[in-house]
């Protein structure tokens, strides 16, 4: 009898554990037989459903928590346990008024010692979770939407400087064909190794350092060429404040920055016209004016009786006159030839033009001027130099260069032309034993904004407007002009046109 009782008491033990166990779970537990009906259930499956115990023992479970709507699939859960399957899933179940909760479902049939069959089923109610997800997973959505829809180009490394992921506009930077194949490779693998070694060395620092890289204007050679970007980089740090990486945004401006070119390209060209105009002005009020003043004075020389000027004075008078009248017609002349190339009104005409014939005209139409400096021209050009050029343009270009060699040079002095080839080019040589010039003149010979401002050994009024034509006409035909010149010894200026006058065309 003593042992008889002293089983009834382990066992009574063991029933006590076991409830206590059982109502001390911290989720729903309920014990179903195969047909479905609650034989028991701990106080929390209560609470959760919000049940009073007598209106749950012996009714079935479907009929209890399963809404109408999940009805199919709560009688196919139920007859998977009758099969002897385990149950673990997530679903919808309802509580006695009417609110539905996310729940995690688990079923687990089991054999007692007299061989009857029951199951063990627990709910643990996920609601909470699940709308964590939800907001997480809305999260996620939007941004992979702002990710791939927005420009720029965005990505995310870890410490390595390994891409961990990149969206749509770094896809297509990086030239790959989605964005999966960057992942765990770094801008070695796509970059120059210059730019790659710079970003790596400037990652590195970032996330040493803790300091992000806010807008930093660079330019890249990517797989579709040289690009400009707006570049920003900032730490990435887990819940512990530890670094992990870093985010990067960069923003293509290679756009921005071809429009800020023309915009810099068309104020450059403003200040240019500006400048024309100025220099244009400049000739008209003083160096144009100039001429027509000494020819009115000398004419008034002509008729007012006090100075009682011989026939000798006369002549002298005359040939005064006719070299103003002679400056003033170059002058006008490059005034009509630099404006008509401004305007865009002179075409080039290429022809095979014999050198010698064509210098000896200008010198002639120049012996005025050389004779009455009594300079010597030395004409090392022969007979049989020919070279293909548009000859109003190369009038113009020997007439200017030598006219100015005759103004810079002494009384006495000598100048030498020559002509040869060098490399690609014809090239024609005029050089003086004049004043020669310091490089802060002759740095500004060519700019129309130049003030060089100089005159002449004998006071010849200079514009500079026949320089900057020689240049302009060179450049029209593809060719260039070299200066090399010491102050006090002289000047030489070479000009070169094409050999190739498809170049020209």
């Amino acid at each position: 009898i003593s042992d008889r009782l002293s089983a009834r008491a382990a066992i009574e033990k063991e029933k006590a554990y076991f409830k206590h166990l059982f109502e001390s779970l911290p989720f729903g537990v309920v014990v179903l037989n195969l047909q479905e009906q609650v034989l028991d259930c701990n106080t929390a499956f209560l609470d959760m459903f919000k049940f009073e115990k007598e209106a749950v023992l012996m009714a079935k479970i479907n009929d209890l928590i399963v809404p109408d709507f999940l009805k199919e699939e709560g009688d196919a859960l139920s007859n998977d346990v009758v099969l002897g399957k385990t149950l673990a899933t997530e679903t919808t179940r309802s509580t006695s008024d009417g609110k539905l909760l996310q729940v995690a479902l688990n079923g687990q049939p089991t054999t007692l010692p007299d061989g009857s069959q029951i199951v063990f089923a627990t709910y643990q109610d996920i609601s909470e979770r699940k709308k964590t997800e939800q907001a997480l997973h809305r999260e996620r959505d939007l941004m992979n939407a702002l990710m791939d829809n927005i420009p720029d180009t965005i990505y995310f490394k870890d410490t390595a400087s390994n891409f961990t992921r990149i969206n749509k506009a770094q896809q297509k930077t990086l030239g790959v064909k989605t964005t999966e194949e960057a992942i765990g490779k770094s801008d070695f693998d796509f970059f120059d190794q210059a730019h790659a070694h710079k970003s790596f060395e400037e990652e590195r620092n970032i996330m040493s350092h803790d300091k992000p890289m806010i807008n930093r204007i660079e330019k890249i050679q990517t797989k579709g060429g040289w690009k400009w970007f707006s570049a920003t980089k900032v730490p990435l740090k887990n819940d512990t404040n530890d670094i992990i990486g870093l985010a990067g945004i960069s923003r293509d401006i290679t756009e921005l920055k071809q429009m800020e070119e023309v915009l810099r390209q068309n104020e450059q060209h403003l200040k240019n016209m500006n400048a024309e105009k100025d220099k244009l002005f400049s000739i008209i009020a003083h160096d144009l004016r100039s001429p027509f003043n000494s020819f009115i004075m000398l004419t008034d020389v002509f008729f007012d009786k006090e100075y009682g000027i011989t026939a000798e004075d006369m002549k002298s008078t005359a040939l005064l006159m006719q070299k103003a009248v002679s400056n003033l017609s170059d002058l006008l002349d490059n005034l009509l030839d630099w404006s008509r190339l401004q305007r865009g009104l002179l075409d080039i005409d290429v022809v095979e033009i014999e050198l010698l014939p064509l210098l000896e005209n200008v010198i002639e139409a120049l012996d005025e001027m050389i004779n009455a400096k009594q300079i010597s021209i030395d004409n090392k050009i022969n007979t049989e130099y020919q070279l293909w050029a548009d000859r109003s343009m190369l009038n113009s270009i020997i007439r200017n260069l030598l006219a100015n060699a005759v103004k810079f040079t002494d009384k006495g002095g000598k100048i030498s032309i020559e002509a040869g080839i060098k490399n690609d080019y014809y090239k024609i040589s005029i050089t003086d034993n004049g004043i020669g010039m310091p490089d802060k003149i002759k740095n500004s010979l060519f700019k129309i904004d130049g003030k060089v401002g100089r005159k002449g050994t004998e006071g010849e009024a200079t514009s500079g407007l026949g320089l900057i034509l020689v240049k302009e006409f060179l450049e029209k035909q593809n060719g260039y002009i070299e200066v090399q010149s010491e102050e006090n010894k002289g000047s030489t200026f070479t000009a070169y046109l094409p050999i190739n006058t498809i170049e020209m065309r």
